[in-house]
């Protein structure tokens, strides 16, 4: 196992942008994209080129707090481009990295990275593609969705649960792609919106067995990937079984150790 492991961390680091270990980043730009929400672009400090992370995978950040040094993963939300990373990181309430990240961390400051990694990855082919999240599991979502629209081909669609629309992030992205791209269909719910809190094409309630059956292709031959709160992934790992997506075409992966779902 340690010599397998050795071999993953050395294929990284001779891969074209790869390195091994902490790299230090600078901020480039920091976006707010919903209330509880924000976007950090990231670029190396060396200013040479960062290894091509897959669609879905996380990268380590190492912060040095007042209370002293923390690291914790977040999803890449966008894909590959070679010269930088964009994370969109939720504050948590009590959250200690990302309440330093929201107030303390702030253009040209730096932090340090470490590769990216995971296996909750999109994978490359012709199925339609359903991607499903609740919350900030958009955030992985959203990088898949982006690069298969990228490569052309494969019909999307984007299915994303949240509070209201003040909490709901990339709500322009998911606009802009549904004008722009024929093969994206994109549905979003509200579970707790107020009048007039919903936009066009949102509508309001909890997951349900019926949206899912009214907007997945009626094909259900498709790579499902879904990310979200543990009750929400539960629900949408039966619900794509009774729907008939096999399961070895249902993808899902937790925030945190992995569990399984009942």
């Amino acid at each position: 196992m340690i010599n397998a492991e050795r071999d993953v961390y050395e294929s990284i680091a001779a891969a074209p942008g790869g390195w091994r270990g902490g790299r230090l980043f600078k901020v480039v730009r920091k976006v707010p994209e919903s209330s509880e929400i924000m976007s950090f672009y990231l670029q190396p400090v060396d200013g040479k080129p960062v290894i091509a992370h897959k669609p879905g995978q996380y990268i380590g950040i190492r912060l040095n707090t007042e209370g002293g040094e923390i690291r914790r993963n977040y999803s890449l939300s966008a894909p590959a481009n070679g010269v930088s990373y964009r994370i969109s990181v939720k504050r948590e309430q009590g959250g200690v990295a990302s309440g330093y990240l929201h107030d303390q961390v702030a253009v040209d400051d730096t932090v340090e990275l470490f590769p990216p990694s995971g296996e909750f990855v999109l994978i490359e082919g012709s199925k339609p593609l359903v991607l499903i999240s609740g919350g900030v599991g958009i955030t992985p979502t959203l990088a898949m969705a982006e690069a298969a629209l990228q490569a052309g081909g494969r019909h999307v669609v984007f299915i994303h649960y949240a509070r209201n629309a003040s909490v709901q992030a990339f709500q322009a992205v998911i606009d802009d792609w549904r004008e722009r791209y024929a093969q994206f269909a994109a549905h979003v719910v509200y579970s707790e919106a107020t009048a007039g809190d919903v936009p066009a094409n949102t509508v309001t309630g909890l997951a349900s067995t019926e949206h899912l059956q009214q907007w997945l292709p009626e094909d259900t031959d498709v790579e499902a990937y879904f990310l979200g709160p543990k009750p929400f992934m539960v629900f949408i790992k039966r619900a794509l079984h009774e729907l008939g997506v096999p399961d070895r075409q249902s993808h899902y992966e937790f925030f945190g150790p992995a569990e399984a779902l009942a």
